[in-house]
């Protein structure tokens, strides 16, 4: 996708609400990352990735734990600090 874009004579810009919206940034306070790529002369938007995303991504790898039925078996199979 590729949008012309002004820039004010403040240095501002908006960003097109079709890009806002794949980038899922709608919200005032929303954060974004931009990178400037020198070599190339470009600038790279990036939303970070959040918590809720690493954990969607790690689900799969993930065992799920048994419910604990007893608190003494807990205490049996636990390792202690020290």
């Amino acid at each position: 996708m590729s949008k012309t874009i002004t820039v004010t004579t403040k240095g501002t810009f908006t960003l097109p609400s079709s890009i806002r919206k794949k980038l899922g940034v709608n919200n005032k306070g929303d954060k974004l990352n931009i990178v400037l790529d020198e070599a190339n002369q470009r600038i790279i938007i990036t939303k970070p990735a959040s918590l809720t995303t690493f954990h969607e991504k790690l689900k799969p790898y993930i065992e799920a734990s048994k419910p604990l039925a007893d608190i003494s078996d807990y205490y049996k199979t636990r390792i202690p600090r020290i």
